[in-house]
């Protein structure tokens, strides 16, 4: 199985007054193109497709336009990153899904067995992707609380999720599918 993964496009990012509006369009023109001349099987593109929550239109048209593209050859899934608004994925999900196998847009972090593992059914190739888009730390600790105590409880919260996905990708990926868990977030000390 071929996969390209890429982010950050941040689709709409201006230098000052500079309108980069001709470098986006040219450089996701190049990744289309690495995608098809490949022969990739699955696209994922873990967070900041857009460089701002609510995107001008231009950018979002930009935006929507590529992953539609993408996903004329192979499925794409695209979570939301801590510079894309996750109601704004939740929102587009329902009408990207519809063309055809097509983009699959996770704008919140979701249960694996409520829609956080995309598998063959819903992506049509041999491979169950775990789906974990920015975890804002004010949807998971308390501000009140000392600082290092609430970042370790967001680091905890963030290992907790990825342990969760981890152990639904091991079951249900078994001998037969390629196990994928595509996140949005900082890590340190991993190993």
């Amino acid at each position: 199985m071929r996969i390209l993964h890429t982010s950050d496009w941040h689709v709409g990012r201006r230098l000052g007054r500079h309108d980069r509006t001709a470098e986006f369009h040219e450089v996701l023109d190049e990744v289309i193109g690495v995608a098809d001349a490949q022969a990739v099987d699955l696209v994922l593109v873990s967070g900041d497709v857009f460089d701002r929550a609510m995107p001008p239109v231009d950018a979002l048209t930009t935006g929507l336009e590529a992953l539609i593209r993408l996903a004329a050859r192979r499925p794409v899934i695209a979570v939301a990153g801590n510079h894309d608004s996750p109601e704004l994925f939740e929102a587009l999900a329902p009408l990207l899904r519809s063309q055809g196998r097509g983009v699959h847009l996770v704008g919140t972090v979701k249960r694996p067995d409520e829609g956080g593992l995309l598998g063959p059914d819903v992506l049509g190739v041999d491979a169950v992707v775990a789906c974990f888009p920015f975890l804002r730390e004010g949807r998971v600790i308390d501000f009140m609380r000392e600082a290092g105590s609430w970042y370790g409880a967001y680091a905890e919260r963030v290992a907790g999720i990825t342990e969760a996905y981890n152990r639904a990708l091991v079951e249900r990926a078994g001998d037969d599918l390629v196990p994928i868990l595509m996140a949005h977030f900082m890590v340190g000390g991993v190993k």
